[in-house]
């Protein structure tokens, strides 16, 4: 859960921009925190106190989550081998069952949507920027509602035409359903939300032992695919892209949304018991839980699921219902097989709801959503946000109008909660030519060299789909001030002491405007692909790449290069700190 956040003048603590128009936090007196309810007080640690008050907020939630029922929590709201068996039809199309395999193999990502923005970002910027990623996340949480109500609505829809050959489902039918689920779910959380933690404990052994019967049943029931059908032969089946190579990527997204959530337990953070030693926690071992149950389901179904075309234009909608019947041959033993997803999907909108509920109720507390006095209102006897539920359930309910409409229209809309845009990151004059700056520090830069012509037809692939494309280059002010001393010495230490600043053949090594920092002409971008100047490895620091980004939507980066060990990764792991998934 992130925070608009700034240096107080008065204590150099962190504390929250709240309403006040000269911009200083608010601390909470310490006074307020021997005040809180009984029900409030229960749960909540000495290091829970410190760091509310550092952050300048009153303890309004009960702290019912200890560190089990929180890792239940978190792998509820992933539900990740459910909600790859229920939502892989995209990647099935654009890829076949490699492109599955392999997708979840390099796709996935712990990156949450709202990470501490204002807390790293530039002083200048931090109020934009944590602006602008508070209503991308806000948008994406209540987008992932939306899609599990839709999932739930949808596996109905497919239970009834498997039962009754005849029904005609009818996009209207859908949209009820849709309704029926997100109120459901609602309710469960503004009156039920007091047992969450306790339906965490339940969904985890249902989580495990109901995988069992799913495997067992497909393994040894169903006929098998060869290994060439599963790791090899990528096929097109619909998706119609240029070819195989970025028909796979797109295919990416459903591998994408199985572990998106990893970041739920940050949103609950003011309900967990020890929230600052346990949330961290349950965000590792969340993926030690849910990754092995993962790649099991994965690797049994795609050997499992029978004909592909045949399950993909199934009459229920549902590649993993065509292969329950394929395997079993009985529709009553597909149904029951089916009824228990469809039971774990149920708890996983329970748990989506609440992260959703409670990332936007403190958005709202911070003054970032319209009606922030409403969204940011806790229930003084449930304790809960309840009015940021309802908006959630508003907000599903809404959106699945939509599909009456036009069902492309509503999924479109619906993958706001995987938006993914790609990127590539190129290099500069100084990195990769004759007399560039490790040329002329004495490094060998053939192995370098030889990588360009794959980056060209890497550059090619993605100008040609149309991505939007940046290019960074690392380049210091002529007076070095943006070198630190640590920097200029490492950059120095070489056989020729040569360092930035130095004079090279292509003017002084590394600084902006010499003939070294420019782009070579291989890679040399075209109109409308900016070109990020960064002072460092990674481009997001001393940037305004981060801004660029979410201000188009962008959450997804393919990052390439040649200096793998030091920009490259740089950059990486600071999209990965910004919420950022890459590849």
């Amino acid at each position: 859960m992130a925070e608009m956040a700034r240096p107080s003048k008065e204590t150099n603590q962190v504390s929250v921009n709240q309403a006040s128009d000269d911009g200083d936090g608010v601390i909470v007196p310490a006074s307020e925190w021997v005040e809180l309810d009984e029900d409030v007080r229960a749960g909540f640690t000495t290091n829970d106190q410190r760091d509310m008050q550092r952050m300048g907020k009153k303890q309004q939630f009960r702290r019912n989550f200890r560190i089990l029922t929180a890792i239940g929590f978190t792998s509820c709201v992933m539900g990740t081998w459910e909600i790859l068996l229920t939502s892989n039809t995209l990647a099935l199309i654009a890829g076949g069952m490699p492109g599955l395999f392999w997708s979840m193999t390099w796709a996935p990502t712990a990156g949450g949507q709202y990470h501490w923005v204002s807390e790293f970002a530039p002083r200048k910027y931090q109020k934009l920027l944590s602006y602008v990623s508070g209503w991308f996340s806000t948008i994406c949480w209540q987008s992932i509602v939306a899609v599990d109500c839709q999932i739930i609505g949808g596996i109905i829809q497919g239970l009834i035409s498997l039962n009754n050959p005849k029904h005609e489902p009818a996009p209207w039918q859908s949209t009820l359903l849709i309704w029926a689920s997100a109120i459901g779910v609602g309710l469960f959380n503004v009156f039920g939300a007091k047992h969450l933690p306790l339906a965490e404990g339940v969904f985890v052994s249902c989580h495990v032992l109901l995988l069992i019967p799913v495997v067992v049943v497909l393994l040894v029931m169903a006929p098998k695919q060869s290994a060439s059908a599963v790791f090899i032969n990528f096929t097109d089946n619909g998706a119609n892209w240029p070819n195989l190579g970025l028909t796979t990527m797109v295919g990416q997204v459903s591998a994408m949304f199985t572990v998106l959530g990893s970041d739920s337990v940050a949103h609950m953070s003011e309900e967990i018991e020890n929230a600052g030693v346990i949330v961290p926690k349950t965000m590792i071992w969340s993926f030690f839980v849910n990754m092995p149950l993962t790649y099991l389901l994965l690797l049994t179904f795609l050997f499992c699921i029978g004909n592909l075309e045949e399950a993909l234009s199934s009459s229920t909608g549902y590649p993993f219902i065509y292969a329950f019947e394929n395997a079993t041959g009985s529709v009553q033993a597909t149904t029951g097989l089916t009824f228990l997803v469809l039971l774990l999907l149920v708890f996983i909108t329970i748990s989506s709801m609440a992260s959703a509920s409670r990332q936007t109720f403190a958005f709202a507390r911070d003054n970032g959503l319209p009606f922030a006095n409403w969204m940011g209102h806790v229930h003084e006897s449930l304790h809960i946000p309840v009015n940021a539920v309802i908006l959630a359930v508003l907000y599903a309910m809404a959106l699945s109008l939509i599909n009456i409409g036009s069902s492309t229209a509503f999924n479109a809309i619906l993958s706001l909660s995987t938006v993914a845009l790609m990127a590539t990151y190129i290099l500069s004059i100084a990195f990769c030519s004759t007399g560039g700056y490790l040329d002329h520090q004495g490094y060998d830069i053939s192995p370098v060299q030889a990588l360009i012509p794959g980056l060209q037809q890497l550059l090619a692939a993605f100008r040609k789909a149309k991505f939007s494309i940046y290019h960074t280059r690392e380049g210091h002010r002529a007076d070095l001030s943006t070198v630190s001393p640590r920097e200029s010495f490492r950059s120095r230490n070489n056989a020729s002491g040569l360092g930035i600043g130095s004079a090279g053949p292509l003017g002084r090594l590394l600084i902006r405007g010499e003939a070294g920092h420019d782009i070579i002409p291989e890679l040399y971008p075209i109109a409308g692909e900016p070109v990020i100047d960064k002072p460092g490895r990674g481009a997001f620091t001393h940037t305004e790449f981060d801004l660029m980004l979410r201000i188009r939507g962008i959450t997804n980066l393919v990052v390439a290069g040649v200096t793998t060990d030091c920009c490259v990764s740089s950059t990486i792991r600071e999209a990965s700190d910004r919420g950022i998934d890459f590849a």
